[in-house]
């Protein structure tokens, strides 16, 4: 187009042109958390395992959320003498008791609430984000936690990983927006995000983090009203579960938490050197492994190959997170940043034989953000050395690069992941042979009871954690135990308790049958009547 100014044809400013992709993620955000969402439901319906996963916990929870319907209320149901939980707390297994009650405990019907669970917390995650950052960079963030193998591999698995990942995401998302909001006693959505946050407790003791987190955003702010509220409502929605968990005994998490080890109680507690030491290797182990796998799957676990101290490409990405964490943490001051710094704080804690990115799931996404934040951040602060874009070749190269590690652990739990390892296939086939075999009132003792209960719909127990045979006998003895699997699971309490038991008193284990893959043994344990003595 021309123009003419005192005569003269000149040249019109050209018009902008406009980016329409850029303008969709910004202006269509119902649209674009539904494609995040869409593109989740594919990877966690190819992931998704319909067996029974071979964590304790997960079958613990099965058992307990029966109990809250059928009674006694927060009890093992498998021991032939319901027990108290004392490790695990009641929040989910409340969120799954309904369903279980529906569906008869249908295994799938709780693992597809967990799957739901998870993708109800990609739209939460995506408006908080858009209040924090970009268009762009949202819909990344939603895209690279909606496909990470860590987070679809627990989004169907009975344990609390994922719901309290939901229910943090909820409160902080609903605390956000209470900010945006008038007052305080009548603000609905603070009501909302404290009740949540408090429920967190409810579900695992590492909830406190984000209790704490939200008490130093209103103090921090000097937002005197709505720390008075969070004491009042978070304290009371926490406060029964503390009672009621005193009632059933107590928890031992604090405990373990200072145990030397909490699967040897014999090891004694640490002190404070053996504090600050556990505390050092597990910020290698998080820092230097585990978060930085969990943004880039292709990377080595710190118990895998090329393990040790300095595991350069580790430390590398967890600076760029840590370069978007940090300033984000400065700036802001606010109750996301400062749950993830309690979150880890915990985590450096932890007991190191449950040094795990596990534990650590609560925060991955927010770590994946933070990632994403650090590397526009280097290009903002070196603009000559880092000459990057997400809307560049190089940048598109390297958000592939993080999606094709992603996706290619999602095709490995697609396919082989959802096969049990030759021990497990033994151990489960001696629960089969259980269930189709013994007597319903028979009882099996083991060393993961929960799950055989599920398989075999028979009472079980553990055998009894001690050196000398003859009480190992008499614990069987005295809960009526009619039958033991002798595992090959690699826990050390069967080879050091249940072996020199066999051993001693041979006369009483009757072998049914052996495994096929590995050295497991179902041993029938007869009356010392029958056995000739």
């Amino acid at each position: 187009m021309t123009a003419k100014r005192k005569g003269r044809a000149v040249k019109a400013a050209p018009i902008p042109k406009s980016n329409s992709f850029s303008d969709f993620l910004a202006k269509e955000p119902r649209k674009v958390w539904m494609i995040g969402v869409g593109i989740a439901l594919v990877f966690c319906a190819l992931t998704f395992n319909p067996h029974l996963g071979i964590h304790g916990d997960n079958a613990d929870y099965i058992i307990l959320a029966q109990s809250v319907w059928k009674g006694p209320f927060m009890h093992s149901l498998n021991f032939p003498v319901p027990r108290p939980s004392q490790t695990l707390p009641a929040g989910l297994p409340l969120l799954l008791a309904p369903v279980a009650f529906i569906t008869g405990t249908s295994l799938i019907a709780l693992k597809m609430w967990i799957t739901l669970l998870f993708l109800l917390s990609l739209p939460l995650l995506y408006y908080w984000l858009r209040s924090v950052t970009t268009a762009t960079v949202a819909a990344l963030v939603v895209v690279l936690v909606g496909i990470n193998p860590f987070l679809l591999e627990y989004s169907h698995i009975t344990m609390s990983e994922i719901p309290f990942w939901t229910m943090a995401i909820a409160g902080l998302f609903l605390l956000n927006e209470a900010d945006k909001k008038e007052g305080v006693w009548q603000n609905p959505w603070l009501w909302g995000g404290l009740v949540l946050v408090g429920y967190l407790y409810w579900i695992r003791s590492a909830g406190v983090a984000a209790i704490v987190a939200v008490g130093l955003h209103y103090l921090l702010r000097k937002q005197w009203k709505q720390l008075i509220m969070a004491v009042l409502v978070i304290g009371t929605v926490a406060l029964p579960w503390m009672l009621i968990s005193r009632g059933l005994g107590g928890t031992k998490y604090f405990e373990q938490f200072f145990m030397v080890n909490a699967y040897r109680p014999e090891m004694g507690m640490i002190g404070v050197a053996e504090l600050l030491g556990r505390m050092g290797r597990n910020f290698i182990t998080y820092i230097g492994w585990e978060l930085p796998r969990g943004i880039l799957p292709i990377l080595p676990e710190a118990r895998g190959a090329g393990a040790g101290v300095f595991p350069i490409w580790g430390w590398l990405v967890s600076a760029v997170w840590l370069t978007g964490f940090i300033p984000f943490l400065i700036k802001y001051r606010e109750r996301v940043g400062l749950y993830v710094l309690m979150m880890l704080g915990t985590c450096l804690v932890w007991p190191e034989v449950w040094s795990d990115l596990r534990f650590a799931l609560g925060i991955l996404p927010l770590v994946i953000f933070f990632a994403v934040e650090g590397v526009r951040n280097l290009v903002r602060w070196f603009p000559k050395v880092v000459t990057l874009s997400f809307h560049t070749p190089l940048g598109l190269v390297l958000v592939a690069v993080v999606v094709i590690s992603c996706v290619s652990k999602d095709i490995t739990l697609a396919t082989t992941g959802k096969q049990y390892a030759p021990n497990w296939r033994d151990f489960f086939a001696a629960g089969a042979w259980i269930k189709s075999n013994a007597p319903p009132d028979a009882v099996v003792a083991c060393r993961k009871p929960h799950l055989i209960y599920l398989t075999t719909g028979r009472k079980t127990t553990y055998f009894a954690a001690k050196s000398d045979p003859s009480e190992v006998l008499k614990q069987m003895e005295d809960e009526g135990v009619d039958y033991v699997i002798y595992d090959a699971l690699g826990f050390s309490d069967t080879p050091r308790f249940l072996k020199p038991t066999i051993e001693k008193y041979k006369d009483r284990f009757q072998l049914v049958c052996k495994g096929n893959l590995s050295q497991t043994y179902l041993f029938k344990l007869v009356t010392s009547e029958k056995s000739g003595k």
